[in-house]
């Protein structure tokens, strides 16, 4: 019984291993060629993650390198017309009502 139960956990978790790693790796085949260096290569209504940084590095008044570039570079592509919504993600400690 002990074996038996010893070698079904150890068949969930290879399926548990396997389907992260298979997940992983369509997630990165579906944006193979998809990166952009200006707004002319996004398609026209395309959709945008902006995904969430903090302006400042945590306990300091120190601009992180990541917050500016990134808020740039949504505000350039809002601009240009090609995106026709940009979706963000990130906690409510910034929002601002």
């Amino acid at each position: 019984m002990a074996s038996r139960v010893k070698r079904l956990v150890l068949w969930l978790l290879a399926a548990v291993v396997a389907f992260g790693g298979l997940a992983n790796a369509w997630v990165w085949s579906a944006g193979w060629g998809r990166l952009a260096a200006t707004p002319d290569e996004i398609p026209a209504g395309a959709v945008m993650v902006l995904l969430g940084t903090d302006e400042f590095v945590q306990g300091t008044q120190e601009h992180s390198g990541t917050f500016r570039p990134r808020i740039a570079a949504a505000a350039e592509l809002a601009r240009s017309g090609r995106v026709k919504l940009i979706v963000t993600s990130g906690t409510d400690v910034h929002a601002r009502v």
